[in-house]
């Protein structure tokens, strides 16, 4: 399984504007081991603050909240605080079917919800699309670079349009690394 968007947090400036628009913007996602983990960053507009996940496996016909847990930060902020979740995926989840999330923050009784932009964040079989990037934070099929990207948006192999970008197989550690 490969996320569908790219990592929101990859473009600082964007993501900062989106956190002062929306009040809330999921910072980092990453897949492990049967589960979607990551961290959602939400203006801090009171002290009582509710943080959750809406998820579905079968298109909104069903869907689950997840809560999200406040996160104690080294570097506190009086501007934002983080939330961080770990969403378990289903143990028989079919090849066609998606997990799709939005984020939404409850605070003084009112709610804000960050969907990617009305599309929602996907999570799908790696063989539903090539994965190749569009500026719009979606992979699409129209890429023929011959590079295969990682889900989260960097090159995973040397070759095509950037024959020198390094591998971490081609890193050498013989000497200090400054």
């Amino acid at each position: 399984m490969m996320l569908d968007f790219a990592p929101p947090s990859s473009d600082y400036v964007h993501f900062r504007q989106m956190l002062d628009r929306n009040f809330v913007c999921l910072e980092r996602c990453m897949l492990s081991d049967k589960a979607v983990v990551g961290t959602v960053k939400v203006k801090n507009l009171s002290f009582e603050k509710h943080v959750r996940l809406r998820v579905t496996f079968d298109s909104w016909k069903t869907y689950v909240d997840v809560d999200c847990a406040y996160m104690e930060e080294t570097y506190p902020s009086s501007y934002s605080d983080t939330f961080s979740f770990e969403l378990s995926l289903p143990q028989k989840l079919q090849p066609q079917q998606c997990v799709q999330f939005a984020v939404c923050y409850e605070v003084d009784g009112s709610e804000y919800w960050d969907s990617n932009h009305g599309n929602n964040y996907r999570v799908i079989w790696s063989s539903m699309k090539r994965s190749c990037p569009n500026g719009r934070g979606h992979y699409t099929d129209s890429c023929d670079y011959g590079i295969h990207f990682d889900p989260y948006g960097s090159p995973t192999c040397s070759h095509g349009i950037f024959p020198d970008w390094p591998s971490y197989s081609r890193y050498e550690n013989i000497g200090p690394y400054y």
